[in-house]
């Protein structure tokens, strides 16, 4: 039997026709049969793009004794597309069966990398029996991989005329990753992702706005891995597409996310494009700074005001895109939360109102008044150095979120007192420390009174005589001259020494009195 075989590299599969002059003794000694044999073996077009071959192996075997009927071995040079095969194998009578084995080799690593067998095959005088397909099966290195699996994030979106590039490993039964293995890339759809034959993982978008499924995919059955890559034209333009111009107490999260989307030439949004967020003014936070526009061109983050009432804002801009857009929002007073001082006391004269009057606000966390407040708000002494008494009327009512405290006053002087504010459910508050100074002199009072002592004696301890205000304060400022006498005089004594002292922080000593 004369075969001869055409092998197709690129058009995915071998196509062979086997002619043959066989001398049997089916009709006598020299009769001559003319016996035809098909077989059309198939290779998936991509593998052999991806996998280096350069050999045929081809191997007939006689199923009834196993013996080898042919086993040859054709040079197929890996720039050659069409293999012409011409063989002489011995066939047995009108009909034969023989199976068959076909190994594809590559020389350079001496490796079989796809098989096919054992198939039977037919040859008979008749021609009328289908061609064998016999499938070329991947054998080589990797093809005992357990799966195969994407690396690192892959590209969601490409623009048009880009190219797009996808990486994919091979790995093991314990998930090793297994280098060189040949991976097979599919687009589902060429017209808008086509992959680039020389660059495996490389795909170039067209012009077709949509979606394409890219797969990687082993050359054996093993499951593939996919990814969506939405392909659209190139952003022009970004928009304010909601969450502005709202409203919210200071402090708090707006209802809305801000939202910005980039458009297309063609209006419709762009996927993929990077925006970046920033707060211009009010001291507000972001939930994030930068977000990537979804599958209808959106980016958003959540915008958190800051403290300051009034007008707030917020920027975004995505690089190469004009213009820079703007969110306003207004940010409104919070919840009562504490106490805050509006006028603190200043130092004071004992007996006498506390000037200008003490006002204390019901603020918000931020320090905003909080002008519908109405509530009552009580002050007391927190530090009392000089154990003094605080007077006036010490409840009053908030007005417009503010009590207004008029007649405090301390009935004795001293360094360092504070005021405490309290209300109900709200955060107290401490102020600032003042003084109190005695008032206008009114009075003088023995502070060491005199003691018996013989005539002509000095008396002893020293006389010493205070100047008070009209609340018997001693007042520490007062520098007069105290002048003493004797009141009762039953003995008709004189008193002797120096009668008339200056005061000396509120209090004339009398040393040498006699």
């Amino acid at each position: 039997m004369k075969t001869t075989s055409f092998f197709r590299r690129t058009a995915g599969f071998f196509a062979a026709l086997v002619l043959a002059s066989c001398f049997g003794d089916s009709t006598g000694p020299g009769s001559v049969h003319r016996v035809s044999l098909s077989l059309a073996p198939q290779l998936d077009p991509a593998a052999a793009r991806l996998v280096n071959f350069d050999s045929v192996h081809v191997v007939l075997t006689r199923p009834s004794d196993n013996s080898i009927a042919l086993d040859t071995t054709v040079f197929f040079p890996a720039n050659v597309d069409t293999l012409t095969l011409s063989l002489q194998v011995l066939v047995q009578g009108a009909t034969e069966q023989f199976t068959l084995n076909m190994d594809l080799i590559d020389n350079v690593t001496h490796s079989v990398v796809f098989h096919a067998g054992p198939v039977p095959v037919t040859a008979s005088t008749s021609g009328s029996n289908p061609p064998a397909t016999p499938i070329l099966a991947y054998v080589g290195p990797g093809s005992n991989a357990a799966g195969v699996r994407f690396v690192g994030a892959q590209p969601g979106s490409a623009f048009f005329q880009d190219t797009a590039t996808f990486v994919a490993e091979a790995f093991d039964g314990q998930g090793v990753t297994m280098p060189n293995v040949p991976i097979k890339w599919i687009s589902s759809d060429t017209l808008k992702a086509k992959p680039i034959a020389a660059l495996p993982g490389r795909f170039a978008a067209g012009l077709i706005r949509g979606s394409a499924t890219i797969t990687a995919q082993l050359l054996t059955a093993k499951p593939p891995v996919t990814s969506a890559l939405a392909i659209q034209p190139k952003p022009i333009v970004l928009l304010v597409q909601g969450g502005n111009n709202q409203t919210a107490p200071v402090g708090s999260a707006l209802a809305q996310p801000v939202t910005a989307r980039v458009n297309a030439a063609d209006g419709l949004g762009v996927q993929g494009v990077v925006v970046t967020f920033a707060v211009t003014a009010g001291g507000g936070t972001l939930s994030q700074l930068k977000d990537t526009t979804d599958a209808s061109g959106d980016a958003a983050v959540t915008w958190t005001l800051g403290g300051s009432l009034g007008a707030q804002s917020v920027s975004a801009t995505a690089a190469g895109i004009a213009p820079v857009i703007s969110f306003a929002s207004t940010a409104s007073v919070g919840p009562p939360k504490k106490l805050g001082y509006t006028v603190g006391p200043s130092s004071i004269t004992t007996g006498q109102p506390i000037t200008p009057a003490v006002r204390v606000a019901a603020q918000d966390s931020f320090g905003n008044t909080v002008t519908t407040y109405t509530g009552n708000i009580t002050v007391a002494l927190g530090a009392n150095p000089g154990a003094a008494t605080l007077s006036g009327t010490l409840t009053v009512a908030a007005v417009a979120g503010i009590a207004t405290f008029s007649n405090l006053s301390l009935s004795a002087p001293s360094n360092g007192y504070t005021l405490v504010a309290t209300a109900a459910g709200l955060t107290s508050v401490t102020s600032g420390t003042f003084n109190a100074t005695g008032g206008v002199p009114t009075q003088v009072a023995f502070a060491v009174q005199p003691t018996a002592s013989a005539a002509g004696s000095a008396i002893a301890p020293a006389v010493k005589v205070e100047i008070r205000d009209a609340l018997n304060n001693l007042v520490t400022n007062a520098t007069g001259t105290v002048t003493i006498a004797i009141g009762a005089n039953p003995g008709g004594g004189t008193l002797s020494g120096t009668v008339s002292a200056a005061a000396v922080g509120g209090v004339a000593t009398f040393s040498n009195l006699s």
